[in-house]
Order: C-alpha cells, then sequence, then structure tokens
C-alpha cells in the first residue's frame, strides 16, 4: 500500500506523529496557563484540521495487479452536482490538487501522463453525512471505463451537507468513456 510513495508503516508513522503534536500542543498550552473555554476551542480547531487528512486513502502498489489506485476519497470538497472529469494534465492536476485538500501543489501524487490519467467523480450533494464509498472495480475495455462503487452508510451520521469526490488513478486510454455504476446493497 503506498501513499505519496509512502509504504503503509510510514502512513501509520505519520498518524502517530499527528497524535504526538497534539500532545505537545496541548501540554504546551496547559503550562501557559490559558483559560479553559479558550483550550477547549484551540484544541478543537486543532484536532479539525488534523482530521482533514483522515480523507485520504492509501493506494494500491504500483507492482499489483489492481487497474486503479483511489487517490483520495471525502465526503467533502467536491462541486455538489454529478459530474466525472478526466484529468491528464500534470499541471492541472497539482493546482486542482493543491486546491483541494490545501497542501502545496508539489505534494500532489505524482504520475505519468503517458501511461496512467487521473478520473475525478463528483457525486450529488446529500443531505446528510456518514457515508463511505468505496470502489470495488474498475474495467477498462477498450476506450470504455465501467467504474463500480458502492455507498455504505455509517450508523452514526451528521446533519451536514455534503459534496462527495473521488479521485482513481487508472491506465490511460485515448477518448475515454467513464460511467460509474453503483453496487445495489444486499
Amino acid at each position: 500500500m503506498a501513499l505519496y510513495d509512502l509504504r503503509s508503516d510510514e502512513i501509520q508513522i505519520f498518524g502517530q506523529r499527528n497524535q504526538i503534536v497534539i500532545t505537545v500542543f496541548c501540554v504546551i498550552l496547559c503550562k501557559q496557563k490559558i483559560q479553559m473555554p479558550k483550550l477547549l476551542i484551540l484544541i478543537s480547531l486543532l484536532s479539525f484540521f488534523c482530521s482533514c487528512n483522515n480523507s485520504m486513502t492509501a493506494a494500491n502498489d504500483s507492482d499489483s495487479k489492481e487497474t486503479f489506485t483511489v487517490l483520495y476519497n471525502s465526503e467533502y470538497g467536491g462541486s455538489g452536482s454529478d459530474r466525472v472529469e478526466v484529468i491528464t494534465d500534470l499541471r492541472e492536476w497539482s493546482l486542482f490538487w493543491a486546491e483541494l485538500t490545501y497542501q502545496p501543489a508539489m505534494s500532489a501524487p505524482k504520475f505519468n501522463p503517458d501511461t496512467k490519467m487521473i478520473i475525478r467523480k463528483d457525486f450529488q450533494s446529500r443531505n446528510m453525512g456518514g457515508n463511505e464509498y468505496t470502489v470495488s472495480e474498475v474495467k477498462i475495455d477498450g476506450n470504455q471505463i465501467n467504474v463500480e462503487y458502492s455507498i455504505k452508510s455509517s450508523k452514526i451520521g451528521t446533519d451536514a451537507i455534503t459534496a462527495p469526490i473521488m479521485l482513481i488513478m487508472v491506465q490511460k486510454v485515448e477518448n475515454p468513456q467513464v460511467r460509474f455504476e453503483q453496487l445495489r446493497q444486499e
């Protein structure tokens, strides 16, 4: 598993570093004798900003037999309308990644535009959050790309309007015709 060419143990270490940063930050704030309401607000804001990184998913190794890699999957950040876009330009991709993730454009996952392309899927806005979008299969037949996905509702929902988005890296095809098909829940 890799994200930004990192191995899964490195991703875990990154998550542990976030926890350490939060802990150190809280200790420093407590020693500064900041009033409790201000401390709670600061801790809440810090937790929120650190949780934004959790929307990224670890991708498949390039050596695997998988035909796709999910680069980003979140309930927030999409356009709010049902749309599919194919991205093959590295500059466009880097700028879009920076706008979506609030990270530097240089941090965008790298891909070879001669052999790979990014599919951006924005889902229709929903009036309730807590859903998990999962790609189960990507089938490529000529220029036809069929993406099978499912939506699993969480037992804990949120009363927030969501604009789900998913970014998938696949083999490049000329004049791609992309179709997303939701699998039925059993």
